[in-house]
């Protein structure tokens, strides 16, 4: 009779079998974490109080105006497969939100904002404040529900500010994947 101790040697072909199929559960574990944190927009961490600035992008670095509610700044590559889906998402909600705005760069041709912001795949999306701060970011694929409640994150509620239009929030509960495709820019 084998001891549980012994099940964790390799010198067994169980004890291979066990150390495999537990180096297989923890990477799945680390990649569907690290996945599923990518998919959402994080904050970005503010600058200490007596430290430096603020990262933060100009009207004339992006090459277009900032929207006052918020700005997507989308890198983007020419091989990038969910790049398209996710300019027609963002533009959508530009064209729909007063105030939004959607810029989308080249990650090949702005290579001093690639370093700068450190992104690392396509798509990533800077969400900025209407003074140009960078608020949140996101990697990957993205979903209408997630660009609105980042927007909605963004926005300060109260009389005299921009907020969230019903209909755009109603869209993002109501979204699936499918209905994200379907949109004509």
């Amino acid at each position: 009779m084998h001891s549980l101790s012994s099940l964790f040697t390799t010198d067994t072909l169980a004890g291979r079998a066990l150390w495999v199929a537990l180096l297989l559960g923890a990477a799945s574990a680390v990649w569907w974490l690290v996945r599923r944190r990518a998919e959402r927009f994080t904050p970005t961490t503010p600058a200490p109080a007596g430290g430096g600035a603020e990262p933060a992008l100009t009207a004339a670095e992006l090459g277009a105006d900032l929207g006052r509610a918020g700005t997507f700044v989308q890198f983007s590559a020419q091989t990038c497969a969910t790049c398209p889906q996710v300019h027609r998402l963002l533009t959508s909600i530009a064209a729909t939100e007063p105030g939004v705005a959607h810029v989308e760069l080249a990650a090949e041709e702005r290579m001093d904002l690639v370093r700068r912001f450190a992104v690392f795949r396509t798509p990533t999306v800077l969400l900025l404040d209407g003074r140009g701060v960078v608020r949140a970011r996101m990697s990957g694929a993205l979903t209408r529900a997630h660009a609105v409640a980042a927007l909605r994150d963004l926005a300060p509620q109260g009389p005299g500010h921009a907020t969230i239009t019903a209909t755009t929030a109603a869209a993002a509960a109501t979204a699936t994947p499918a209905s994200l495709r379907s949109i004509d820019v």
